[in-house]
């Protein structure tokens, strides 16, 4: 029989607000330094702009950490190809080496 998950109950602080929510027991700790990295950034948004309701803080913040992240996997994508082109041009390289190797072996 499956083990059942226990549930916790977390609070998290955002923009000096707690926020109450129910989460997997041991997730208390990953889910309180999320709400650490949304704070700073409706903190940062709050002080450019000042407060302008919590909900369009949440919001903004949202779609600047959904940015983010979306350009950093974008970057990781890019960093892919580059490695795989690197990888091909070396295997490209090692085949011109080996036929030339063999064509000086050849009398």
């Amino acid at each position: 029989m499956d083990e059942e998950k226990r549930v916790a109950q977390v609070t998290l602080n955002v923009n000096g607000n707690p926020y109450r929510l129910a989460c997997n027991d041991g997730e208390e700790e990953h889910l309180q330094a999320l709400a650490a990295t949304i704070s700073d950034k409706v903190g940062e948004i709050a002080q450019a702009m000042g407060q302008v309701g919590d909900a369009k803080l949440m919001l903004m913040a949202s779609l600047v950490l959904l940015d983010e992240a979306r350009a950093e996997g974008a970057t990781a994508v890019q960093a892919t190809e580059d490695a795989q082109a690197g990888i091909d041009a070396i295997a490209e390289a090692a085949a011109k080496i080996e036929g030339i190797a063999d064509h000086i072996e050849t009398p």
